[in-house]
C-alpha cells in the first residue's frame, strides 16, 4: 500500500523494502533480509549490529512490544537519532515508552505505523519532510522492520531513521 501526501510518503508490505533512498537504511534492510529464515521473520537473538553492522547503529533503534494493546518501549535509540532530537523534551528514548516520546511527526502516526507492523510483520517505510527546531526544512527517511522473539510472532521492531538534504 501506497500513500503519498504532499509532505509524507508511506509504503508498507515486501514493496517498502525496494523503495528506501537512503544507502544507510537500505543497508540496514538488507541486514534485515539476510537475517531472514525461509521467507520468515528474523529473530532479535540472531542480530549482532554492534558486531555486524556497527557503522549502522547510530541510525538504528530497537524497541520492545509490550502488553495488548501494544505499546513500545525502546531497548536503544542510536546516537545519530539522538542528536537529532536534540531540540526534543526526551532526547534519548532508551528506557522510554514511544507513547512517552514526543515526534517531529505526530505520535499517534508513530504508534499507528509501529502497531500496524506489529500486527501485519511487514516493513513499513516513510519518506517526507518538516520544518527542525532550527527553522530548516529537513527531508526523513524512517523504516520500521518487524523482529520475532522466541515465538514466530513479532515481538521486536527495529527501526532506522536519516534526516538529509531533500530535491
Amino acid at each position: 500500500m501506497t500513500v503519498g501526501l504532499p509532505h509524507r510518503e508511506i509504503v508498507t508490505g515486501d514493496s517498502a523494502i525496494g523503495t528506501l533512498v537512503h544507502p544507510v537504511l537500505r543497508a540496514l534492510a538488507d541486514y534485515w533480509q539476510s537475517k531472514r529464515r525461509r521467507g520468515g521473520l528474523p529473530r532479535l537473538g540472531d542480530l549482532d549490529p554492534p558486531m555486524e553492522i556497527p557503522r549502522l547503529t547510530a541510525h538504528m533503534s530497537i524497541l520492545a512490544i509490550e502488553g495488548d494493546p501494544p505499546r513500545f518501549r525502546y531497548r536503544r535509540m542510536g546516537s545519530a537519532i539522538v542528536q537529532d532530537r536534540r531540540h526534543r523534551r526526551i532526547k534519548d528514548a532508551t528506557g522510554h515508552y514511544a507513547d512517552e516520546v514526543d515526534f517531529h511527526l505526530a505520535s499517534s502516526d508513530v504508534i499507528g505505523a509501529m502497531t500496524d507492523v506489529t500486527s501485519r510483520a511487514v516493513p513499513y517505510r516513510e519518506h517526507g519532510q518538516y520544518e527542525s527546531g532550527d527553522y530548516a526544512l529537513l527531508h526523513y527517511e524512517w523504516v520500521i522492520l518487524p523482529l520475532a522473539g522466541e515465538t514466530a510472532r513479532v515481538s521486536f521492531l527495529m527501526t532506522g531513521y536519516v534526516t538529509f538534504a531533500g530535491e
